[in-house]
């Protein structure tokens, strides 16, 4: 038999890059439909005994298809949607946290208590308020609130994150943090 390509073939045995295999699953995942992607994730989310309605679960698959790279990474990365946080980030808290920060965060979960409508539009319109008010900056509660919903600077955005767990729940780990925060500190 003859060779069509003479020269082309190398001797070397052909390598898996796992690096780019990874990459092209990422890529799959951030082009796939929420419906769709709901319906591949579920099965990890049910493993840890958890049955969110489909509407969550699409939410949830919308907000972190761009953070994963594999589909046991929707529970690993963002398992804090579904249970109380594990695990707070202290090295950036106690940067972050301040003595006047627990004043500052039950102020804050207050006003949230007060909106009518918990979407992450109203969510950003009431916290920028509410930072105006006081002559701060985003810089200074943002990763405050971040840490008090997921336990990590990593993940979505914080006023999508809120919406989706909703009212109830985000204002309840705001309390936590208010109630853990100190303790963290103090016990490092």
């Amino acid at each position: 038999m003859r060779c069509i390509y003479p020269g082309k073939i190398g001797k070397a045995g052909a390598r898996f890059d796992i690096d780019k295999a990874r990459w092209f699953n990422q890529q799959y995942i951030m082009a796939m439909d929420d419906t769709s992607l709901a319906a591949h994730v579920r099965p990890y989310i049910e493993a840890q005994g958890h049955k969110p309605d489909n509407h969550f679960l699409e939410a949830f698959c919308g907000l972190m298809k761009e953070r994963v790279t594999l589909l046991p990474d929707f529970w690993e990365n963002g398992y804090y949607f579904f249970e109380a946080v594990k695990i707070f980030d202290t090295a950036t808290l106690s940067k972050r946290w301040k003595p006047e920060s627990r004043e500052m965060m039950l102020a804050l979960h207050a006003e949230l208590n007060e909106l009518d409508v918990f979407s992450a539009a109203d969510l950003h319109t009431a916290i920028d308020r509410f930072l105006e008010k006081r002559g701060l900056k985003h810089g200074y509660l943002l990763p405050l609130l971040r840490i008090a919903l997921a336990g990590t600077m990593k993940g979505p955005a914080v006023f999508e994150m809120m919406a989706l767990l909703g009212c109830e729940e985000s204002l309840r780990r705001l309390q936590t943090a208010c109630d853990t925060f100190d303790s963290l500190i103090a016990g490092q």
